[in-house]
């Protein structure tokens, strides 16, 4: 009798906790639709002022409603890069594929919402993981090599870490290459990078205070990757020197080129780079990347350039 009814105690109870468990999901489910819902409100609000804390309010109820259904953080992600809050985008967008990540539209909008940051290596490996389906995606990529996006960072500008791991990590440059690849696209990620914002002084070699921080994030990005040799190349313009010929300003030039470059290899040698993968060049003159003696034909070909040499695996 006893053994009856702890058999029955148990089917019963069981069965409660199974019910108990359907109906959680269907809870589940029912919120996750409202919360949806919610969003949907909140996109079609309009921009005025009094609607923006409503917005805000319907978003985060959507949250906490269904924290962890990759579409509403794919939705919500669309609504706060179309109020151009592209940090927040970002951050949802990340959210929605640590969820699903083989979602295409969340790919394409977190490419979206790099480029509107101008971060754009981030964009284009964003976008490298929908540009089969999405041809939209393939366009911006071939934009942003037809601009040279990737291979040039313009003076006064910053790249940052994160964009830096997407040109110097050796594996992650080489996935990137191979979905490019996938999708039509063969011109690769260059592995040369041109740096006009590190800027000297006219005929200086000390490193100026406003290029530290780059320094600093060039780095830290190469701390963290694989790579058997670091390469700084020095250019400069092919303004000559007073007093001299133009074969002594050639160079002069040249000799100026290799100590500029010899100055950024010690700072990153500084910044904890070890001195054995780092090796400084200086080409002077002689490899203008834009013809003419305009002002911008001068910045542009006073530049440092950054090469970073991949790891070769041993042969066998």
């Amino acid at each position: 009798m006893i053994a009856q009814f702890k058999k029955y105690r148990l089917f019963w109870g069981t069965l409660l906790l199974l019910i108990l468990i359907l109906s959680q999901i269907a809870q589940a489910v029912e919120n996750c639709d409202y919360a949806k819902d919610l969003l949907f409100q909140a996109y079609h609000l309009h921009q005025e002022e009094d609607a923006r804390s409503q917005q805000k309010l319907l978003f985060y109820q959507s949250l906490q409603l269904c924290p962890n259904q990759p579409k509403v953080h794919n939705t919500l992600a669309a609504v706060f890069k179309q109020q151009e809050k592209y940090s927040e985008a970002i951050s949802h967008y990340k959210q929605s594929l640590k969820l699903l990540p083989d979602l295409g539209e969340t790919w394409y909008g977190l490419g979206d919402a790099y480029y509107q940051q101008k971060r754009f290596p981030l964009s284009v490996e964003a976008y490298s993981y929908s540009c089969q389906l999405n041809p939209n995606a393939k366009a911006q990529i071939k934009k942003m090599f037809r601009n040279k996006r990737l291979a040039t960072t313009d003076k006064n500008k910053m790249i940052d870490q994160e964009s830096l791991m997407v040109l110097y990590d050796m594996k992650r440059r080489d996935a990137l290459n191979q979905r490019l690849l996938n999708c039509g696209i063969t011109t690769k990620v260059p592995s040369k990078h041109i740096f006009l914002n590190l800027s000297f002084d006219s005929r200086m070699i000390i490193l100026p205070a406003e290029i530290m921080h780059q320094l600093d994030d060039i780095a830290v990005a190469l701390q963290n990757s694989q790579f058997s040799q670091v390469i700084v190349h020095g250019h400069t313009d092919a303004r000559g020197f007073a007093k001299l010929t133009v074969a002594e300003s050639k160079q002069r030039n040249l000799q100026l080129s290799q100590k500029r470059a010899a100055a950024i290899v010690k700072a990153l040698e500084q910044r904890g780079i070890a001195k054995k993968y780092l090796k400084a060049y200086g080409h002077g003159s002689n490899q203008p990347i834009i013809s003419g003696k305009s002002p911008e034909a001068l910045a542009k070909n006073r530049r440092i350039e950054i090469e970073v040499k991949p790891v070769v695996p041993p042969q066998f």
